[in-house]
């Protein structure tokens, strides 16, 4: 793990190379940012992709209304307990 000072050394130069990369043609138009320097114990979160099949969209209504229906049953069901028996 790094200590305080190479943390804060790693945020001194990320920040460096975003100046400099501002005042370029890039920079002024928003597009290939530098990116920051790998910090142990943190994640790239803007690389990982996930991948995945498209499906139809009636398969896809089925699937939302089988997770929303279950989603209301188990609030109901919380409801009736958490009242005493009534409904709120």
């Amino acid at each position: 793990m790094w200590d305080t000072e190479n943390m804060l050394l790693a945020d001194i130069a990320d920040s460096n190379r975003i100046i400099a990369w501002q005042k370029t043609k890039d920079g002024q138009k928003g597009r290939n940012v530098p990116k920051p320097i790998p910090r142990p114990g943190v994640e790239d979160t803007k690389s990982k992709r996930v991948k995945g099949d498209a499906i139809p969209i009636n398969e896809f209504t089925q699937r939302l209304e089988a997770l929303r229906s279950r989603v209301y049953a188990t609030s109901a069901e919380e409801q009736v307990q958490r009242y005493g028996g009534k409904k709120a």
